[in-house]
């Protein structure tokens, strides 16, 4: 806290935090063509606007105040004058950061500008902290501050990504559910660290005196399902990966997995297509993305210098191809080495692609294997490589045992997603509270 805004509160002698007795409406001015002088001469004076928020500047200009307030990311404009004295003294008490409400009369200032001109005036909140340059024209650029202090970027005025994040995330549930897949919710807390070959997040689970992992992916848990005889699935949650942290990795992130059965490879890209496209109509971009689908073997040959073997051609794609796919690219026919829950389709490649923009992985999908007896040798054979990550959940291949229909799967990374339809380049920018260090 400030000393000198706490030494400020003190003398006030009115509540610093009330109670509200009833809510506060949405801000309202009514449009008006008059001068403040008129305003004050009209002898039949009824309210005509209500403004509340934040106080982001003060101009004291003597018998005349103006306050410049922001509300969901909006600024409006209040006039308090030596005429009215009560609100008049109440506002000069006020500060940059207070919350308050007022009412009074519209009117426009000499620059044109529609204001409100205060009978009334209410503290709400006070700010005990002075958000400095954060409200001022002459806005922070320590980005560090802000990311760390994500509440401080927002009063800013950064409140766009989040509600257009929201957008985003709304309008996946709502393409989904038009195709009558049924949104479901799988532990985070497993006692198995499957799903992906990622380092997990370890916890005790102190009622049971185990350790338990934080979920990496909700694949396996979600497959299980289709065993049960769900045949269209979606889930959008938070899953944690206990790797490295650059513009493009966050350790917690959000995901969007969807399962079909009866249904083949080819129908998902085209459901991922259709997806995207969907959510550029929803944001109303002026673009829409121009969609290539290659094998991951005919980018090596075309963009790596020297020849490649089968058991080099993943990692080379990754250190040569990927990061220079920039446009939208949906990747196929991944070898079978480094796809351990994926159909094969032949001796050498999986039936599986990976959606590519921006030089990121965007999406993963495949045809699931649904083999057992397949499925457990995949899983030895990861087990057994030294960085392997991924455990063999036993539950899981107990229950490919009693028979999961032929299905494909999607996985998308909302986060990256977000950042490459709203032009970011910095995952940071997509997350409400990035995580930072504490030291």
């Amino acid at each position: 806290m400030d000393k000198d805004r706490i030494d400020r509160a003190s003398q006030l002698e009115v509540p610093l935090f009330p109670l509200l007795k009833e809510n506060i409406h949405s801000n309202y001015l009514c449009e008006s063509g008059a001068s403040l002088t008129s305003v004050k001469e009209d002898p039949k004076l009824h309210v005509t606007g209500w403004i509340s928020g934040r106080i982001t500047q003060i101009n004291n200009l003597g018998k005349i105040c103006f306050l410049f307030v922001k509300r969901d990311d909006k600024l409006w404009q209040i006039c308090v004058t030596k005429d009215q004295e009560v609100p008049f003294q109440a506002a000069k008490k006020m500060q940059v950061g207070d919350i308050l409400t007022s009412t009074g009369y519209s009117f426009r200032t000499e620059k044109g500008k529609l204001c409100l001109w205060v009978t009334e005036v209410q503290l709400l909140t006070k700010s005990y902290k002075d958000p400095g340059k954060v409200l001022s024209d002459n806005k922070t650029t320590d980005t560090e501050k802000l990311y760390r202090q994500p509440y401080l970027a927002m009063m800013q005025g950064n409140l766009n990504v989040i509600k257009q994040r929201s957008l985003i995330i709304r309008s996946i549930r709502r393409f989904f559910e038009e195709l009558y897949f049924i949104e479901v919710e799988t532990p985070t807390l497993l006692s198995v660290n499957s799903g992906a070959n990622a380092k997990p997040f370890t916890t005790q689970y102190n009622a049971l005196g185990e350790d338990f992992y934080l979920r990496v992916a909700p694949e396996l848990s979600l497959k299980k399902l289709l065993v049960g005889g769900m045949e269209r699935i979606f889930e959008i949650g938070k899953n944690y990966r206990n790797e490295g942290m650059s513009k493009r990795h966050n350790p917690e992130f959000t995901s969007l997995e969807a399962y079909s059965a009866y249904t083949d490879c080819s129908s998902m890209i085209q459901t991922l297509i259709a997806l995207v496209e969907k959510l550029c109509e929803s944001l109303h971009l002026e673009w829409m993305p121009i969609f290539q689908v290659v094998t991951m073997k005919k980018l090596v040959e075309e963009y790596v210098p020297h020849k490649v073997p089968y058991e080099q051609l993943n990692s080379a794609f990754e250190d040569y191809v990927a990061p220079i796919l920039q446009s939208p690219t949906i990747v196929t026919d991944y070898p079978i080495y480094c796809s351990p829950l994926a159909k094969a389709k032949d001796e050498y490649f999986a039936d599986r692609f990976e959606f590519y923009w921006n030089g990121m992985e965007i999406a993963n999908g495949f045809s699931e294997e649904n083999d057992p007896i397949e499925q457990r040798k995949k899983f030895l054979s990861q087990a057994a490589k030294k960085d392997e990550e991924m455990g063999v959940d036993e539950d899981f291949l107990t229950a490919l045992e009693y028979g999961m229909p032929p299905s494909t799967g999607l996985g998308i990374g909302i986060d990256r997603l977000v950042m490459c339809l709203l032009g970011l380049d910095n995952i940071n920018d997509v997350i409400t509270f990035p995580t930072y260090s504490r030291k």
